[in-house]
């Protein structure tokens, strides 16, 4: 549901019994606006981590907010960035519900205790939301492969309007993840195992990694992750699923007001897999003489056939992001977008192709719909359940 995500705090709503766990110092960007000098806590998180243990960053800043017309001032202000899944589990491998939201508050009030921060756990329910990750992890079934392989396979889909594609291996290339980013939003897709492998350091991710590597566990866990990195532009989203507020939604605001992640998922999800990327990308996995065949027995006519094996070709030696890149450059706009309109058209002829990447996305966009979080209980019974059917 809800992974990393950062929030603050005003210095109205926290005390400091001592500043001396805040021994880090540093310059950042205070809502991608402006740099601030920093403190944070470096020493006490340093120690914990070496424990194998999970501890979030948590600075101390002194931003200046307010515009000329209202007055500007100085305030200070404690962030949290941090993991409400790790937070509950020591890992990111297990996710959190609703039902969790007291447990995750609980959690990160012991940590801030832990650095001689005084709040409680209702004020910390206000805490105003800058950055946040709404993931989900879906269990992938034998007959469609590993997450590994549904990242490569997926990876061919990389068009998303007003974003930057990228994929890169990890783990010594055993890891693969594919990202969508424009500095505002991100939309990534990977293999939670080869992550966990990759970059976990807890007493629970390593218990884990130690069951992929000696084989006892496959690595059948792919993650999509939206994530909003700016104030405004994650403020733009909420304000659609919560009803009578504009801006600094709170923590207890994401959680009381229904699934807001997986409204978010199946949206970035179906901007990515729509209707005419998905055609494209399955008419390029048919063999020359078969996408032929299919046609010629349409009755399409050699205009809209020259015009599918164009763009199929380019799909499928150049991906679907610099089909759409070339045809942009090589006519007008009304042009460009009248020949998508007539290729979705065309290919809404053809009968609806059985084929594996075709069934990947189905099951995807399946499990979004069902949302059943993976949970230490639920992972027990889908291992029973493949058990039982070998």
């Amino acid at each position: 549901m809800y992974d990393s995500l950062t929030f603050y705090l005003y210095e109205n709503q926290f005390e400091l019994k001592s500043e001396r766990f805040f021994d880090g110092y540093k310059t950042k960007k205070i809502d991608g606006k402006f740099d601030v000098k920093t403190r944070f806590v470096n020493g006490l998180r340093e120690r914990i981590h070496k424990e194998k243990k999970y501890y979030p960053s948590i600075d101390l800043t002194e931003p200046i907010i307010g515009s000329v017309a209202t007055g500007k001032k100085r305030v200070k202000r404690l962030e949290v960035q941090t993991s409400f899944q790790k937070s509950c589990f020591g890992t990111s491998k297990y996710e959190i519900g609703f039902e969790d939201f007291d447990l995750a508050i609980k959690r990160n009030l012991e940590y801030l205790q832990m650095a001689n921060v005084i709040t409680n756990l209702e004020t910390l329910k206000t805490g105003i939301i800058a950055e946040l990750a709404t993931p989900k992890s879906i269990i992938m079934p034998p007959h469609l492969g590993t997450a590994v392989q549904a990242v490569r396979k997926l990876s061919i889909f990389d068009h998303k309007p007003r974003s930057k594609f990228r994929i890169r291996d990890y783990e010594n290339g055993s890891g693969v993840s594919f990202n969508f980013n424009n500095g505002i939003r991100g939309f990534c897709g990977y293999c939670k195992y080869s992550e966990i492998i990759a970059s976990g350091y807890t007493s629970e991710e390593e218990k884990i990694k130690n069951e992929v590597l000696n084989g006892q566990q496959r690595k059948d866990i792919f993650r999509l992750e939206p994530a909003f990195f700016k104030k405004q532009s994650l403020e733009a989203v909420l304000r659609r699923f919560i009803p009578n507020k504009k801006k600094d939604f709170t923590l207890n605001d994401i959680f009381t007001n229904g699934n807001i992640s997986q409204k978010i998922l199946l949206e970035e999800f179906d901007k990515i897999f729509n209707p005419l990327n998905m055609a494209l990308i399955n008419m390029s996995e048919m063999k020359d003489n078969q996408l032929e065949y299919i046609l010629r027995n349409k009755g399409f006519d050699f205009d809209e056939r020259a015009l599918l094996y164009y763009m199929v070709n380019i799909a499928i030696n150049f991906g679907l992001n610099q089909l759409w890149k070339e045809l942009k450059e090589e006519m007008s706009n009304s042009k460009f977008y009248r020949n998508r309109k007539e290729v979705l058209e065309i290919v809404k002829k053809l009968d609806e192709f059985k084929e594996p990447t075709v069934n990947l996305i189905e099951f995807l966009r399946g499990e979004l719909v069902k949302f059943e979080l993976i949970k230490p209980e639920v992972e027990k019974q889908h291992c029973q359940l493949l058990l039982n059917n070998i």
